[in-house]
């Protein structure tokens, strides 16, 4: 198993030189040298990434405009009930979200 931390840390090292020598920093923090080139080239993601992307119904970016719509309509005074949250996230995703995804959003 893969070590996330020293994943981070070798991509932190990657984005510091100029002509990165993938095999050397691979053997500094201990991984499998292609493992950690399709990591920087973005050819693969972390299995939390990946897991999170699974489970989710928005990705992170389209949660933050859901909470951005959410508080900008609160700021203004308009209340929220759930059917508007579940409407709203519906139409960023393009689909339906369960039953319970509104009060499991508002959990998290």
């Amino acid at each position: 198993m893969v070590n996330e931390e020293d994943i981070k840390a070798a991509l932190a090292e990657i984005e510091l030189s100029e002509d990165p020598n993938y095999r050397e920093i691979a053997r500094k923090f201990k991984l499998t040298h292609t493992t950690l080139l399709r990591r920087a080239k973005g050819l693969t993601r972390s299995r939390a990434d990946f897991q999170s992307e699974i489970n989710q119904n928005l990705n992170n970016i389209q949660e933050y405009i859901l909470i951005k719509q959410i508080n900008y309509l609160t700021d203004r005074g308009i209340p929220l009930i759930s059917k508007m949250v579940k409407n709203f996230a519906e139409e960023i995703i393009g689909h339906e979200v369960g039953k319970n995804w509104v009060s499991d959003f508002c959990k998290c």
